[in-house]
């Protein structure tokens, strides 16, 4: 898109605008789901160092609701008809952090 040459050929600017709007609706909750992991990633160490159950139960609770937002998510891909190389997540593919809140309940 610095390509001077980018914008002469309207059709094609055009496409790759539409593209790029395509990707970032996409990646956004992606990411802001990857905030929310690294926030209750956090949150799980401090209580595990304070040994603090209550807030190790608040952290279970925000990853169920980060599970079943992925979920959802995978599921519209799905129905969407995207193509999308990711395996399916399974209990081999979870994160440690996933991993280690769910021992903590």
């Amino acid at each position: 898109m610095n390509d001077p040459d980018f914008w002469s050929d309207k059709k094609k600017s055009d496409e790759a605008m539409r593209e790029a709007k395509t990707l970032r609706t996409r990646l956004d909750p992606v990411q802001k789901l990857e905030a929310r992991l690294d926030d209750a990633g956090e949150l799980l160490r401090l209580a595990r160092e304070e040994n603090d159950n209550a807030v190790l139960t608040d952290v279970a609770g925000e990853l169920d609701e980060i599970d079943k937002i992925v979920d959802e998510q995978e599921t519209a891909t799905l129905l969407s008809g995207k193509s999308n190389t990711r395996a399916s997540r399974s209990s081999e593919t979870r994160s440690p952090k996933t991993d280690a809140a769910a021992k903590a309940r």
